[in-house]
């Protein structure tokens, strides 16, 4: 059995400051109190729900909503915010949730008269159902169960070895795995959390005055901290700086290693409930273009047919309405092991990941040809020294007009995985030269 550790902190220490989001700083207690109030309005529904959609921009009402349906025995399923989702891709059909929680759900603060003094979860229930970013062209709902999760903090301490004094800013996404993962390591390892939109302009100042000293970003932020010329030292005297999403570029590492910047180079995904292997960079002499370091405690990554194969107990329960894991996973990504090191390669053909998301080319392709089925399009990914990757299109721009296809695409992408480049084919052969 697994403790609800916010229950329990907030008898045994009310008035400690648990989490912080925007402005606003929240005790254990007021947290709880808060989270009772949603718990009161699942109760309220005229049948007790079996999974409860959660579609909200307000990032502590995502929270508090997956720990009361945690408490309520019903099965939180986090959707990307509306702005976010691809608009072809129907994500209500494949989990078929009974009720909704958005930002204008009336959630009513409650007097709360609760005599519970303890709660627990069974390991191999499910906590949470997520999304993956998109390697499909149908998105895959995974379900991750307590243990997957725990198991998963527990690996994480392994390597950065928190403790309460710690103040961990998390500006990544709540409905990724990315951030929600940040926001259960708080949980269970009783350290402060700060949750803030990422905004280039105001990060090194937040970092500042909020005395933080760990942080996870994907390697376009590192990308931006290099560009600052005032900013080069900001994450020097961190305790840990965590880079997934992404493998990094020598850039990134030799800023590192210069700064001697504690840097944790992350690899994993959602099926494995957040990294399951990586590396410090000051422990490598010299940077290897696609080496993933060295799995997590407890955690067996090999080769399976030029696949990355993933043996853990953090690995997912399943995919929704699919077969049970059983603790191992095989990837999408293709990788090799060359004298005892691993490396990831790429991703599926149709694949990329551009600033840590993971891009399905052919929701770009279709989404054009939806434009005028006449279209005869390609997309690409190609290299981009601040994404990564971002994709690119060809098409025939004598007989098509560009911008409508572009605003099309605006109307029907998420920002994200709106094409970088629009070529024609007649100068593809030129443009893949300068890009290689």
């Amino acid at each position: 059995m697994i403790k609800d550790y916010i229950k329990k902190n907030s008898i045994k220490f009310p008035d400690k400051v648990f989490i912080t989001i925007g402005q606003e700083k929240m005790t254990y207690k007021q947290f709880d109190d808060y989270i009772y109030s949603i718990e009161s309005f699942i109760f309220s529904q005229e049948k007790l729900p079996r999974r409860v959609k959660i579609e909200c921009s307000n990032k502590k009402r995502i929270l508090a909503s997956i720990i009361a349906c945690n408490r309520t025995n019903t099965i939180p399923v986090v959707f990307p915010p509306d702005d976010k989702i691809i608009k072809f891709l129907n994500y209500d059909k494949i989990v078929k949730c009974n009720i909704e929680i958005n930002d204008n759900s009336c959630i009513v603060q409650i007097n709360k008269i609760d005599n519970r003094k303890s709660i627990s979860y069974k390991k191999n229930d499910v906590q949470c159902i997520l999304f993956t970013s998109g390697t499909e062209m149908n998105p895959k709902a995974v379900e991750l169960t307590y243990g997957n999760i725990y198991k998963s903090v527990c690996s994480w301490n392994e390597i950065a070895h928190f403790d309460s004094d710690d103040v961990y800013l998390n500006v990544l996404p709540l409905w990724h795995i990315s951030g929600l993962s940040i926001f259960f390591r708080s949980i269970y390892l009783d350290f402060h959390s700060v949750i803030l939109d990422y905004h280039r302009n105001k990060f090194f100042l937040n970092i500042k005055q909020l005395n933080i000293n760990c942080i996870s970003v994907v390697p376009k932020i590192i990308s931006d901290m290099i560009s600052g010329s005032n900013n080069k030292n900001i994450f020097k005297n961190f305790k840990i700086i965590i880079i997934g999403g992404d493998g990094i570029n020598q850039e990134i590492f030799n800023y590192c290693k210069k700064n001697n910047i504690n840097a944790y180079i992350s690899y994993g995904m959602t099926e494995t409930a957040s990294g399951v292997c990586g590396y410090f960079s000051n422990d490598i002499d010299k940077y290897e273009h696609g080496f993933l370091g060295h799995p997590h405690k407890n955690t067996v990554i090999d080769i399976d047919n030029n696949y990355i194969k993933v043996t853990s107990k953090s690995v997912m329960k399943k995919y929704v309405n699919n077969k049970n894991c059983n603790g191992k996973f095989l990837t999408e990504d293709f990788g090799a092991i060359k004298n005892n090191k691993l490396f990831y390669y790429s991703r599926s053909s149709d694949s990329i990941v551009s600033g840590g998301e993971n891009i399905n080319l052919k929701i770009i392709r279709n989404v054009i040809s939806a434009f005028d089925e006449s279209i005869k399009v390609e997309v690409e990914g190609v290299s981009d020294d601040k994404w990564g990757e971002v994709p690119a299109v060809f098409i025939d721009k004598n007989k098509f007009n560009t911008n409508k296809i572009k605003q099309h695409c605006k109307n029907y992408l998420p920002k994200y995985m709106m094409p970088k480049y629009f070529i024609d084919f007649m100068d593809k052969k030129n443009f893949n030269k300068r890009n290689k």
